[in-house]
């Protein structure tokens, strides 16, 4: 199975700005549960400021923040630029932007799953993306400035292609506020919520899962209600709380005090080969701690590192699966 990745990098600078820089290269981007390796890929980075304004003929979507603070309004330039490297799937098509038969034929097998990468700064979240897309590739990745999009591409069945929309959040706590780009209510039943933890810094890695968590929530139910807005908003709504109430049934121990997030959510605790050298008290609380916030929230927990090939290959395999 081979992957197209595409890049779009946000950042902070004028309004007049559409597009500071575009750039083409090519390499290795494929990555299975059998942990097959690819044969091509193209990458393409763009690099767009927070404010851009919306040009002709361009659909793009206002998205409001979590926060009373007054914010720019930020135009969802990158659901566009979703819709274009995706035109071959079925939710890449318009209405009337094709024949159904043609629809039909695309959609039969296929799967789209939204994911959105959060953590502090430098906590590993581009390493993992890589690893995820192009398994083979050693090269340091640089620094994300403020949100980047990428994409995985790979055959289902006979005719059908999965595809992985990922966003990444740089810089933190600081630029959260982006988070509402990618969260939008028209992507929340297919959408996933991955959580970075930097266990290099133990010391930060409770209160920073705490915080996301808290924070991703928080937009969740924001997209719920602009949801019932409507009433097939309303259906939608619905299902999406009772695919959330399926993964803890109601028959659990656990259930009453459980408050399962709408959205899976996934904690990884990262860069685990600096965290083996901890006191082993230290670790056995630490993760006693993350468990109960993972369990607390429905959330699923799992230790990464890219020095530990069992650790890279169980990731793969579990990202593979999302």
């Amino acid at each position: 199975m081979s992957y197209a990745s595409k890049n779009v990098s946000h950042d902070d600078r004028s309004q007049d700005e559409q597009f500071a820089s575009s750039k083409s290269s090519a390499g290795g981007s494929s990555t299975a549960a059998s942990d097959s390796t690819p044969s091509s890929s193209e990458t393409t980075t763009t690099t767009a400021t927070a404010t851009a304004t919306t040009t002709n003929n361009t659909n793009s979507t206002n998205s409001t923040t979590h926060t009373p603070t007054n914010h720019p309004i930020v135009d969802d330039i990158w659901s566009h630029l979703v819709n274009e490297s995706s035109e071959n799937s079925s939710t890449a098509s318009s209405p009337g932007g094709g024949d159904d038969s043609t629809t039909k034929r695309l959609s039969e097998g296929s799967k789209e799953t939204y994911l959105l990468f959060v953590g502090s700064k430098g906590c590993g979240k581009s390493t993992l993306i890589n690893q995820f897309l192009n398994p083979n590739k050693k090269d340091k990745p640089k620094p994300t400035v403020a949100m980047e999009y990428t994409f995985g591409r790979r055959s289902s069945g006979v005719s059908g292609k999965d595809i992985a929309h990922i966003w990444e959040l740089g810089g933190g706590k600081k630029l959260s506020d982006l988070v509402s780009v990618p969260l939008d209510p028209q992507r929340l039943s297919s959408f996933v919520g991955v959580i970075v933890l930097d266990l290099s810094v133990p010391s930060s890695v409770l209160q920073t899962a705490l915080w996301w968590v808290e924070l991703i929530r928080t937009r969740v139910r924001d997209s719920l209600e602009k949801l019932r807005l409507t009433r097939p908003g309303q259906r939608t709504a619905e299902q999406i709380l009772q695919k959330s109430r399926a993964r803890l049934p109601s028959t659990h121990k656990d259930a009453s005090d459980v408050d399962v997030c709408p959205i899976p959510l996934v904690l990884l605790a990262n860069k685990y080969d600096l965290f083996a050298n901890e006191d082993p008290a230290k670790r056995r609380v630490l993760m006693s701690a993350l468990r109960f916030v993972a369990h607390t929230c429905g959330a699923s927990l799992y230790c990464t590192s890219s020095k530990e090939k069992s650790l890279s290959a169980y990731y793969r395999s579990m990202m593979n699966s999302a």
